[in-house]
């Protein structure tokens, strides 16, 4: 077994964190939905369809290329929808918008009894078929989302007001009583009538609101004609048809809201659109038919139970279909707690939407061009029962005509009676013409009135009805007289000579055709209706579209890219109606599982190699996915999070082991890449043979760090170009990279102008206080070698600022492993090393250092000038410190500076002001003395002998 590689285990546990945070941002959700998906289309090992309730009506292709192009005159749809409720289905539920009424046409009433009614004269006895219609909701407010603020509103109260001044005046007119201001009054102006419609709207949505609207539509006209005092229109004017749709379209909010659940607090859109309000009177609740797909892939997953409109909470057109056949009310409060509650069975959602739960298949028959055995109807099979039953009727009304016309020929028909061949005697007697004539009871109150109309006068109508028994009997004698029923033919030709009787010839054949005919109609119809009452009785009945034109309404589903819409809503009423749903466990458990399968597979790649840790793997991830993505899944519909936990797992595992199987490679690339140009050779080669020196945890050492700065920079940079801005840079930089190397620093990191180095970097170095002070006396001396070099001549002069401290820190990894771009040091001594930096400012120095640093360099006889305990900027304890002298340093400015710093650590003030005096007066000013100075004048650095800086 080999040995356990904690690195590979910590990369393993990074990944891990990583996919756990992707996660949490919801990056894996897309990724969610397809393991879903695949779940549904291949994870159901038994066969899971729809339940029997439902039933749909496709609007097919075969259907538009016999009828004709959508949308089909209303009285034909409703013939298809009266085939329906005829057929005894318990629920109508229609997938397809009604928000335009039809003009010139009686089609949108006779629609409207067809959704209301029983379904005609014949149908069987039972309740009234309900009906579920349609509401169109905005989900993309673009119009609300821009004028949804303060401002927004404020500008379209300003165009109602004015519009109720008079909608039908020019727009600027109404712009400027109502000062809309830009940019509003621009975007009214691109869309005059539009925004008119608007603010029609919104005038009478403001007056229902208050509780005094309008008492008809033209009381609402009036009103928006600025009132009585402008009712000077005698006819039309170009904006009465906004406010005759306004008024329409409230009619129906009307009708619609009486059955929504009323919320002060659900919002809509402006543009939310109920059906035309004869269709709302008819109907018994309504749903949404709107879709929210998923943006990632457009496929659909989840739909919103209910949607919020500024008339109550509409249901979504499955809901509303499911409780209106189950006997619900689309008012009752159904969402508690996150979930949907119907009956003691509960649908969770998540968020506000409610999961698909797809079943195996769709509506049987789906697909196969033509009516499925059961569960998809074509429309078009409706349509031709509808015309094949006003077919009957029109033979049935034509029949009755044939029969009065036959009253005024009865003379004829006793004449025919007595010339009537003997031929006809032969074969079994059978009144057939009469017994039908009883059976259709043509005496009825039509046929008198037509009798009426013919004989013409309230005189005759006696002499009509005499006539009306004559024939009868004229009829009843014929049959008598021949054992056969005379042929149309015979008929024709028999008596074409003679005018009245071949008038009275053809109205007899007429008669005997219809005869014949009504009855094989009826016979067919009747063996039609009883397939279809076997089909819909007691039913759901969802009508939509299945046609795959450029009218099609198809959204994207596992299915198939272009699924009909209606099926979303057919398969949410099943869900409802048979109790199924996707269960999907708490949100804690996918950070668990992450956690578990991600270190999991990081301890089997850091303890087993690539084969038998891949092994273990394979099993690890089968039996999670296995188990709980197939078998819990396909038996009780729980979903558990796949994507994330397996994706962790697998990351987890394929990151740690290839970091086991390059370790050692990449370890030796790494560390001559990073530190050949910021240590010495020798140390790179030592680190190649030994890398964990490295320190990948961090390490706490006692470390020296320097600070350094390059001081007037700035201005050089403000002559120079950025080319040569660069280039000098580098000389300098360079220069002291060189420098620090060959005193053991590791060279940290450039900070624009400066640098950070520090010793110690990967193993303690007893010397690492005198290496880096004789480092920064050498970079002192190397910078202003630079500067005097003629190609330097003539720009400003540039210094070096250092600062170093000594202490324990935590050196190692604090960047982005494995790649280590960023092996540092962190730690106070490091702050404080960056304080001292910028402390010789204030000091007029150029390199300072803190005690523990001044200790080793004065071992080792370097030059040190001790400036006491002082505390630096942004730090609050006090630390001893020093300024490293050159050698140019008369040793008595050093003697004097010591002798007047003791004294002002002493409390001795007045011995403190004399010898700095003194050092200035031998030496010229002094911004060291100055610091002292300056705290001796400031009460509150009086009382403990420390030097606080306050500058930085």
């Amino acid at each position: 077994m080999r040995r356990f590689q904690r690195t590979a285990f910590a990369i393993g546990a990074l990944v891990t964190l990583l996919v756990l945070g992707a996660d949490l941002s919801g990056l894996f959700r897309w990724m969610e939905d397809w393991t879903l998906d695949l779940r549904f289309r291949h994870a159901r090992w038994e066969r899971d369809p729809l339940g029997d309730q439902i039933r749909l009506v496709g609007i097919d292709d075969a259907s538009l290329d016999s009828i004709g192009r959508w949308p089909w005159p209303r009285a034909r749809l409703a013939g298809a929808v009266e085939e329906v409720a005829r057929a005894g289905a318990r629920v109508m539920a229609f997938d397809v918008l009604f928000t335009e009424p039809e003009s010139g046409t009686v089609g949108d009433a006779r629609l409207a009894r067809a959704m209301s009614g029983r379904g005609g004269v014949g149908a069987p006895a039972g309740p009234a078929t309900r009906t579920v219609l349609a509401l169109n909701v905005v989900l993309e407010r673009s119009l609300q989302a821009r004028w949804d603020t303060p401002k927004g509103r404020d500008a379209l109260e300003r165009l109602t007001r004015g519009c109720r001044g008079g909608i039908d005046r020019p727009i600027e007119t109404i712009l400027d009583e109502g000062k809309v201001v830009e940019p509003w009054r621009s975007l009214i102006l691109d869309r005059p009538n539009a925004f008119k419609s608007l603010a029609a709207w919104n005038a009478l949505m403001e007056d229902e609101r208050a509780g005094r609207p309008p008492a008809d539509l033209e009381a609402f006209v009036r009103a928006m004609q600025g009132g009585l005092a402008r009712d000077r229109h005698m006819g039309d004017f170009s904006e009465r048809r906004l406010l005759e749709e306004a008024w329409q379209r409230l009619q129906s909010w009307r009708e619609v809201e009486r059955r929504l659940r009323q919320d002060p607090g659900a919002r809509g859109s402006l543009q939310d659109t109920p059906p035309i309000p004869e269709m709302a009177m008819a109907a018994s609740s309504f749903g949404v038919v709107n879709a929210e797909t998923d943006r990632f892939d457009g496929r659909l997953r989840r739909v919103k139970p209910f949607f919020p409109t500024d008339h109550g909470w509409a249901p979504h057109l499955g809901v509303a279909s499911a409780l209106a056949f189950l006997g619900h009310s689309s008012s009752e409060p159904l969402v508690r707690d996150g979930a949907l509650t119907l009956d003691g069975r509960t649908w969770p959602l998540l968020g506000d939407r409610l999961p698909i739960d797809w079943p195996t298949e769709l509506l049987q028959g789906y697909g196969d061009g033509g009516d499925g055995p059961l569960a998809v109807i074509r429309i078009g099979r409706l349509v031709e029962l509808a015309d094949k039953r006003e077919q009957l009727e029109r033979q049935k009304q034509r029949q009755f005509e044939a029969a009065a016309d036959l009253v005024l020929h009865s003379d004829v028909l006793a004449e025919l009676r007595d010339r009537w061949p003997e031929a006809h005697r032969d074969g079994q007697a059978r009144k057939a013409i009469i017994e039908r004539w009883y059976e259709q009871d043509y005496g009825d109150e039509y046929l008198r009135t037509q009798l009426a109309m013919q004989a013409g006068g309230p005189l005759a109508r006696g002499r009509a009805m005499a006539e009306w028994v004559r024939l009868r009997q004229a009829i009843d004698d014929l049959a008598e007289m021949g054992q056969t029923r005379p042929t149309v033919t015979e008929l024709q030709l028999r008596h074409a000579a003679i005018p009245r009787e071949r008038d009275a010839a053809a109205l007899m054949a007429e008669f005997l055709k219809l005869d014949r005919a009504i009855p094989a109609g009826q016979a067919a119809i009747a063996a039609e209706e009883a397939v279809l009452r076997d089909i819909f009785s007691d039913r759901l009945v969802f009508f939509g579209f299945t046609a795959t034109g450029t009218m099609a309404d198809m959204v994207s589903t596992i299915f198939d890219p272009r699924t009909p819409g209606v099926f979303a809503h057919v398969v949410v009423a099943d869900m409802i109606l048979n109790g199924r749903g996707l269960f999907f466990v708490p949100a804690w458990v996918a950070p668990l599982a992450i956690v578990i399968l991600g270190l999991t597979a990081a301890v089997v790649a850091a303890r087993f190699g690539a084969g038998a840790g891949f092994v273990a793997l394979v099993a690890l991830l089968a039996v999670y996915a296995g188990v709980l993505g197939v078998v819990v899944f396909d038996r009780g519909e729980i979903v558990f999070p796949m994507a994330a936990p397996v994706s962790a797992g697998l990351l987890s595992w394929i990151c740690a082991t290839a970091d086991v199987a390059i370790l050692d490679r990449r370890e030796k690339r790494r560390i001559s890449k990073q530190f050949r140009a910021r240590v010495s050779s020798q140390l790179v080669d030592l680190l190649t043979e030994n890398p964990k020196a490295l320190s990948m945890e961090g390490v706490e050492r006692e470390t020296s760090i320097l600070f350094g700065d390059l001081a007037g920079f700035t201005t050089i940079s403000e002559r120079l170009g950025g080319p040569e801005v660069v280039k000098t840079l580098n000389l300098y930089m360079g220069a002291m990279t060189r420098e620090l190397t060959l005193e053991h620093a590791y060279v940290n990191k450039f900070l624009g102008d400066g640098l950070l180095a520090f010793w110690s970097a990967f193993a303690p170095e007893p010397r690492q206080r005198e290496y880096a002070v004789r480092a920064a006396i050498q970079c002192q001396r190397l910078v202003k070698e630079i500067g005097e070099r003629p190609d330097r001549a003539g720009l400003p002069p540039i210094t070096l600022r250092l600062g170093i401290a000594t202490g324990k820190v935590v050196i190692g990894d604090c960047g982005a492993p494995p790649d280590l771009n960023d092996y540092t040091v962190i730690g106070d001594a490091v702050n404080l090393a960056s304080r001292l930096e910028s402390a010789n400012k204030q000091f007029g120095t150029s390199i300072l250092v803190d005690g523990h640093t001044a200790e080793g360099a004065g071992a080792a006889g370097l030059p040190l000038l001790r400036l006491g305990r002082v505390v630096v900027v942004g730090q609050s304890v006090p630390v001893e410190v020093a300024e490293v002298c050159m050698e140019a340093d008369p040793s008595e400015r050093i003697r004097m500076t010591e002798a007047a710093v003791q004294a002002f650590a002493r409390c001795d003030h007045e011995a403190a002001r004399r010898l700095f005096g003194e050092l200035e007066a031998r030496f010229g000013s002094s911004k060291t003395a100055h610091a002292f100075l300056d705290a001796m004048d400031n009460p509150a650095d009086l009382r403990d002998g420390v030097l606080r800086l306050r500058a930085k």
